[in-house]
């Protein structure tokens, strides 16, 4: 049987098990390469999540391709990518005066930064607490957006504010604990 693909899992949950998919407590730690004075050595925690939009998003990267030849057959390839992971959380809070000083850090513009100095590379560490303690550890990455400012909704309530990192072709650690 060529062309077979067989998985193997340590743990397989039962049909009668219940599975905690909770992320309550969970926590993401941004290290960096170069923004000591901004992030410490241990890194920034960050906890204090939106409950306006999602506090951890990670996007689907694309990982193959495909289109119909000329005479019907299916070709196929892979396709490079990046993971965008975006991490949105309260606005005024200490996690978010913390990723605003670390947006202005990384911004480049006349007189705050060199034009020609690489941007600083981040690592993400987002934990979930939950049964299994799963994490996931983004490598070699950079921040690519976020909100300096703040915005109001309709209900005068101050808007929650996202940050958003981009991740190259560095593979993801997938820790857990079985």
């Amino acid at each position: 049987m060529a062309n077979t693909l067989t998985v193997q899992a340590d743990y397989i949950a039962r049909p009668y098990e219940m599975v905690n998919s909770t992320g309550t407590g969970a926590t993401v730690l941004i290290t960096c390469s170069s923004l000591s004075e901004i992030v410490s050595t241990g890194g920034a925690l960050v906890s204090n999540f939106s409950d306006q939009s999602n506090p951890v998003s990670v996007t689907s990267p694309q990982v193959a391709d495909g289109q119909v030849g000329p005479n019907g057959q299916l070709v196929t390839w892979t396709t490079p990518n990046y993971i965008d992971v975006t991490i949105s959380v309260i606005a005024n809070s200490v996690d978010d005066y913390m990723l605003t000083a670390i947006l202005m850090g990384v911004r480049k513009c006349a007189g705050l930064t060199s034009i020609g100095t690489p941007p600083p590379i981040f690592t993400l560490a987002v934990t979930y607490p939950n049964a299994v303690g799963q994490s996931r550890i983004f490598r070699n990455g950079i921040m690519l957006t976020g909100d300096p400012g703040s915005s109001m909704a309709a209900n005068a309530r101050i808007n929650s504010k996202s940050y958003t990192f981009r991740f190259g072709a560095t593979p993801i650690s997938i820790v857990n604990p079985f």
